[in-house]
Order: structure tokens, then sequence, then C-alpha cells
């Protein structure tokens, strides 16, 4: 079971999904909704960015030019895969007899990803916070979590390793993920993260 999406998150899920909506239906060009999805994602994914950044209390104005360059490259990536989503939701139209829900779904992994983006950021900013990874309140977690899970090390130890909650690489590809990194005092984990 995931917990409830926060605020931003709700946002971004209702944005992504009147471009969906808007497509599937014949309101809005292809162009369109790509125009749409794509300002959702630069918009929300800022927005993850600063909740991950304020968490350490640094501001957005306040990012270095390593941060800037990474919140650009999880945008552009992210972005990259509008293109396709857009086609998809074509052919399965309600024009075509196709159904909004599986569409809806498949937008949830995407809306997964925030919370995601929020703690790469706080992994930046809070370079020698200790943090913890917790397993969320998910059903069955796969082998990568259960792995990680209690693991913990510096910030930027989980940055060099590349390691985040809800990311593309782990098992569970991260959209049926709700984990998360939690602010510890408990002592780090010996050595390093481990390769996932």
């Amino acid at each position: 079971m995931r917990p409830p999406r926060d605020k931003r998150e709700t946002d971004y899920q209702g944005g992504l999904r009147s471009a969906v909506r808007g497509l599937w239906a014949g309101e809005i060009s292809w162009l369109d909704s790509i125009d749409w999805m794509s300002r959702e994602i630069e918009r929300s994914y800022t927005r993850a960015w600063e909740d991950g950044l304020l968490s350490c209390g640094i501001r957005l104005d306040e990012m270095t030019p390593e941060e800037q360059a990474r919140l650009s490259l999880e945008i552009n990536m992210e972005i990259q895969y509008v293109y396709s989503f857009a086609n998809q939701i074509l052919i399965a139209s309600r024009s075509r007899g196709g159904k909004l829900k599986p569409l809806y779904d498949r937008l949830d992994m995407w809306v997964n990803r925030y919370n995601s983006i929020r703690d790469m950021a706080r992994s930046y900013a809070c370079q020698d916070e200790k943090l913890k990874w917790v397993m969320g309140a998910t059903k069955e977690h796969c082998t990568s979590c259960r792995r990680l899970d209690g693991r913990v090390y510096r910030a930027s130890a989980w940055r060099s390793a590349d390691l985040y909650p809800r990311k593309h690489s782990l098992e569970c590809g991260g959209w049926r993920c709700a984990c998360e990194f939690v602010p510890t005092s408990e002592p780090a984990t010996p050595g390093f993260p481990p390769r996932i």
C-alpha cells in the first residue's frame, strides 16, 4: 500500500492527468500534450528539488552549478519519455476505443519519481547528513530495497553510489517503491552502500 501523496505530488499528478486526458479525448493536439507534460515535469521536478534543498536549509537560488546540472539532467531524461507516451495515448485514445485508466496507471510511475528527485536533492545539499533507507508501506518489497533497508550512510555516500529510493535502477523499477530517506542520528553502517 502506497502512502498518501503530498500536495505537490498531487498537483503534479493532476497536471499530467489533464494533459493525458486532453490528448486521449482529442481535446488537445499531440504537440500540445507534449508541451504540457514537459512543462509539468520541469515545474514539478524543480519543486521536488527545492523541497530536498529546503530540508537542509538551502534555498533554490543557492544551488551549486553541480546541483543545477543534475536537476537539468533529471528533467531532460524524464522529458525524453514524453514523446513515446504521447504516441501510446493516441493509440489508446477514446476515438479508438481505448480506456483512460491504464494510461493513468502508467502515469503514476512518473508521479512516484517526485520523492526520488527530492531525496536526490537532499543528498546534494546535505552531504554530511546521515540518511537511513526506510522501506515504505508497500505489501511486497523488492530485493534491492530489502537489501538497503535500515542502512545508514552520509548523504554524500548515497549520492556517490547513485542510490535513491524510487530510482529506476532498483529491482522494483522505482515506480512501485514507497521507500524514503529519513534523517537519523543512528551510527553509520560500516563500509559503503552495496552495488545494486
